[in-house]
């Protein structure tokens, strides 16, 4: 009897051990995977920034996370018009009556979409997503531009979105 309990003592002894071994796997995993998911991300940074007129990081809300003074140039608005916490949407058409209102819609909804691949498989990084709208300058002239973004969730599960925005013009038919 006494040899069964030393037995069973040692059995549950490594099975904790193996369990906390599984867990400490598991975490070294997710912080590589999350390491690399990063690398990528600065590299899709790195890019945006040589082909784009600015460059800018969102949060879920779609609230700027820094300053973007290359946004508030680009619309010809002060240098602290677009600064951390302002929202990005305020920059496009508000307009309701106007088609391009449809635009607020559009970006609000292809973000969403983005969020929920970024949170169903968080190791990996989807191509970016681009999409042509309108923002308002400062005289609240429409500036056709094109929206290249993607999205990933930081270590601490927050989600970003890093969007670059390039201006194009139009070509009249």
């Amino acid at each position: 009897l006494h040899n069964l309990e030393q037995s069973l003592i040692c059995l549950g002894t490594s099975l904790i051990f193996w369990w906390d071994d599984r867990q400490l796997l598991a975490e070294a995993t997710a912080l590589v995977d999350a390491e690399n998911s990063n690398t990528k991300y600065s590299l899709a940074h790195r890019v945006l920034e040589a082909t784009c007129d600015a460059v800018a990081y969102l949060d879920t809300d779609l609230g700027l996370l820094g300053s973007c003074p290359k946004l508030a140039q680009m619309l010809l608005r002060h240098p602290k018009a677009a600064h951390e916490g302002c929202s990005f949407i305020d920059f496009l058409p508000q307009d309701h009556d106007d088609d391009d209102y449809g635009d607020v819609d559009r970006v609000r909804h292809l973000m969403q979409e983005e969020v929920k691949a970024s949170l169903h498989d968080p190791t990996t990084l989807e191509p970016a997503r681009t999409v042509h709208v309108h923002m308002v300058d400062a005289y609240q002239n429409k500036v056709p531009v094109q929206l290249h973004w993607c999205c990933t969730a930081q270590r601490d599960g927050r989600v970003q979105h890093l969007v670059g925005i390039l201006q194009y013009a139009e070509i009249l038919t």
